[in-house]
């Protein structure tokens, strides 16, 4: 269906994500000057739909309330792009984005919209980023793209696994 016969050297790309994982979120609640807000979490990644895609499943804090969230991230094998969703207990909400790789195979940025309902903003631009560092650490960013100038991180989650 759609050239997906089988998964490939891009979604193996993704291999060094699976595992179980301890998490640090740091958020910028009052904008990229503030200090962060840092929660703890745990996480989990592994291959589902015969190695296709990449199911990530979540839990710490937010706003001092519980997360708990899950999502998938593949190769579009017909398109040629990463693609993905997100969805947790925070909103009612599914995340999407796509994007790409870059030449080291190391860093993902995806692109797609949020609406911001604290704001009452929607369609906002929303940019992704996983930085893998090594087999045991990888960093997970979200940035703000409304926010403008050169600090648009809103969160940074740091992964490092466990033992």
């Amino acid at each position: 269906m759609g050239g997906d016969r089988h998964a490939g050297r891009c979604h193996k790309k993704l291999d060094d994500l699976v595992g179980a994982w301890d998490v640090e979120m740091k958020t910028w609640m009052n904008g990229p000057g503030a200090a962060p807000v840092i929660t703890k979490g745990s996480s989990t990644y592994s291959w589902v739909l015969g190695g296709r895609y990449l199911r990530q499943d979540m839990k710490g804090e937010m706003m001092g309330m519980p997360l708990e969230g899950f999502g998938y991230t593949g190769y579009d094998n017909y398109n040629k792009k990463y693609v993905g969703f997100w969805i947790d207990n925070s909103s009612t909400a599914m995340f999407t984005y796509s994007g790409y790789v870059d030449q080291t195979g190391k860093v993902f940025t995806f692109y797609g919209t949020m609406d911001e309902w604290m704001t009452g903003e929607n369609g906002k631009p929303v940019k992704y980023v996983t930085r893998i560092l090594s087999r045991d650490k990888n960093v997970f960013e979200i940035h703000d793209l409304a926010i403008g100038g050169a600090d648009t991180k809103v969160v940074e989650m740091t992964y490092t696994r466990k033992k």
